[in-house]
């Protein structure tokens, strides 16, 4: 799948000398969530995931290269069981889902990393990860952050019933918005 992620921020491209040499204090692991489902005739099933992967790309872009904060790979399902009518929407339960994040929070934890985002662009998802990223703290003793959606970016031609209540990939603005986000012109 296309990705935004610098390599030099992508967790999975290290080696594992690599991340044993990691602060496992100060190291920020982002751990991205979204959807692969059905979003109208006009995008494609991986639009909650190409978004999500182009914000935290862009996101990272701009961070200075001595912060030691690193993109998980994604956790491309989601709860779509709303979707699941649709050709090509792929869901997992709730309780899979959260499963995933008990077990990747688990193995960090066993690390010894200390500090996780989770970072979701699907609304299927967000209840879950709310509910994960207490016990997460709770279980581990990780220091959690849950960030959903464009997390305060500012997108430009956004009505005030957008800005105010977001905008969801089934509608035509979404249209827009993936084609701005596909060629760049997003400003971040």
């Amino acid at each position: 799948m296309k990705t935004w992620i610098p390599d030099s921020r992508t967790f999975a491209y290290l080696n594992w000398k690599q991340v044993d040499a990691l602060p496992r204090e100060s190291t920020l692991l982002v751990l991205p969530t979204a959807a692969i489902e059905q979003h109208g005739p006009h995008l494609p099933l991986a639009t909650d995931t190409l978004i999500n992967n182009l914000l935290l790309g862009r996101a990272l872009e701009k961070l200075t290269p001595e912060l030691p904060v690193y993109a998980l790979p994604p956790v491309h399902y989601g709860k779509s069981n709303e979707h699941i009518g649709f050709p090509g929407t792929l869901s997992v339960s709730a309780a899979t889902f959260m499963a995933i994040l008990r077990d990747l929070g688990a193995s960090l934890s066993s690390a010894g990393f200390r500090k996780l985002v989770l970072y979701n662009t699907h609304g299927g998802n967000t209840s879950l990860i709310d509910v994960m990223a207490r016990d997460l703290r709770a279980e581990f003793g990780l220091r959690m952050f849950a960030l959903h959606g464009s997390g305060g970016i500012p997108f430009e031609g956004l009505d005030p019933q957008e800005r105010a209540y977001g905008f969801h990939a089934q509608t035509r603005r979404s249209l827009r918005l993936y084609d701005e986000l596909h060629r760049g012109h997003c400003q971040t």
